[in-house]
């Protein structure tokens, strides 16, 4: 796909350009939930979630927006939240599966701090999947496979924009 992370811009950017042209903007209602890490192996867990947002769109595989999900982790013996990092990058990384629901891909950046859910085919509408996995590297994000761990999953609906010229 080519997209390297870099060229997603927050949704408070096209809101700004929104209001500047004094339209109305709607917000996506993005909830990222039922959030947990499942051990694999030694060196590798898996993070399951569920996802979903309002007003996801595509457009010609050249703009659509995205959800920015990212992962904290507390073991439960010492109480401090780490930052999970993913084991590997690219679009639909093995061992991640996206879920049950719609069609969407997982894309994850070269610095595995987290991860895109974008819409897989052109079209708008409503987001609802449940059981996206991913898998996280233990030893880089300071996890070990035994004991409890408690996990959180953040999101930020995204919008990507190509470089270049474009039109809002």
């Amino acid at each position: 796909m080519g997209n390297n992370g870099t060229n997603y811009r927050t949704a408070a950017a096209a809101l700004l350009v929104a209001l500047a042209a004094a339209t109305v903007a709607r917000g996506s209602e993005l909830r990222v939930t039922n959030a947990r890490i499942e051990a694999r192996d030694e060196k590798t867990a898996v993070v399951v979630f569920d996802i979903e947002w309002s007003n996801s769109w595509r457009y010609k595989d050249v703009n659509h927006d995205a959800a920015w999900v990212f992962f904290k982790a507390r073991p439960e013996s010492d109480g401090a939240w780490r930052h999970v990092k993913l084991a590997q990058s690219g679009v639909n990384p093995e061992g991640c599966d996206t879920g049950d629901g719609a069609s969407v891909e997982i894309f994850v950046p070269e610095d595995r701090a987290g991860l895109f859910v974008r819409r897989l085919f052109d079209g708008a509408g409503a987001i609802s999947v449940r059981n996206i996995q991913a898998v996280c590297d233990l030893a880089a994000s300071g996890l070990e496979k035994d004991g409890e761990v408690r996990a959180r999953a953040f999101g930020v609906e995204m919008v990507y924009v190509p470089d270049g010229a474009f039109r809002a």
